[in-house]
Formats: structure tokens, sequence, C-alpha cells
């Protein structure tokens, strides 16, 4: 694997997906306090696409501690609220 041989994270070698620059500014706005969902088949590369935009928002100086990614296509998550969810990471007292 390309990450296991250079310690490269393999989404930084993959190609940014033909709709991101379409999606980040979604991700980027701070007016409207929501959470981005990204919803699609199965293999189309929206994981990729969401790590791209957390990188991004690395490079441009925010704060790592205020960014939030959570996968939930784990049958874990499923029976899980998100209100839930973020409690039990600690977002929420």
């Amino acid at each position: 694997m390309v990450g296991e041989q250079t310690g490269t994270p393999p989404f930084k070698v993959m190609q940014r997906r033909l709709y991101f620059d379409l999606f980040y500014p979604f991700v980027k706005e701070k007016d409207i306090r929501r959470a981005v969902v990204l919803m699609g088949p199965r293999r189309v590369g929206k994981t990729v696409m969401m790590f791209h935009a957390i990188d991004e928002l690395l490079h441009e100086g925010v704060n790592p501690q205020k960014t939030f990614f959570v996968g939930i296509d784990n049958p874990i998550y499923l029976s899980l609220s998100l209100e839930d969810l973020l409690s039990a990471c600690g977002f929420l007292s």
C-alpha cells in the first residue's frame, strides 16, 4: 500500500474529486451552524473528499481540535443518535 510504504496517508496521493470545488465552500462556511453530511453510493470517493476537505482546512490554519469526522457506515454507530455519538467522543458535556 502507498501509505504503508511512504508514510503518506493514502488520500494525499489521490486526485481531488471533480466536485471538490463545489463541495468545499459548504464545509468552510461558518455563518451557518450546521453539520455537513455527504451521502452517496459506496466506493465513489465520499471519504476521500472529506479527508481532502479536512486537509485543506488544516492547511488554511483551522485548529485540528475544531474538526470532527465520523464515518457512520460501521454498524456500531447506527443505533446511536448524533447527540449520543458526540457525547461519547467527549464533544458534549
